[in-house]
């Protein structure tokens, strides 16, 4: 019994695709740039959304006091994102949400002018497992809890 040849049809790599001039140097050269200007964008939107924190007025006993900026005044993902940066998991939180559109000097006690300009709440209790979002009425944000 005779056994035939056997024979491959893939053939064996020969290195990295450059070595086997499957890529020509300017298609590596675009790749990298475009990796390059990923990696950038990625560095400038960490930088941007560092900088979105929004002003701390302070603290009146455990109510946390934060400035909200006015084109912000209706995004609750901005809002989330406040909450987030300000209460630690699981621990009790309360922050009280105000814009300031009359530029008027931010300190507690708040002034009357900033006090008027509530724009949200948030309550989480540790203790009673529970966490609440509310929207000022003032706002009239569509089929949200307000006060």
């Amino acid at each position: 019994m005779t056994m035939g040849r056997v024979t491959s049809h893939c053939r064996p790599s020969r290195g990295p695709a450059l070595a086997r001039g499957l890529l020509a140097p300017a298609s590596v050269l675009a790749l990298l740039v475009a990796l390059l200007v990923a990696l950038l964008l990625a560095g400038a939107v960490t930088a941007v959304a560092a900088n979105d924190d929004w002003p701390l007025v302070g603290t009146q006993g455990v109510v946390r006091v934060v400035i909200v900026p006015a084109d912000q005044a209706s995004d609750a993902e901005a809002y989330q994102r406040q909450i987030d940066r300000l209460c630690p998991p699981g621990e009790t939180c309360f922050v009280n949400f105000h814009t300031n559109s009359t530029g008027a000097t931010a300190a507690l006690p708040l002034p009357d002018a900033i006090a008027r300009e509530v724009t949200a709440r948030f309550r989480r209790s540790a203790k009673v497992g529970r966490e609440i979002f509310e929207w000022s009425c003032r706002l009239k944000v569509e089929d949200a809890p307000c006060f």
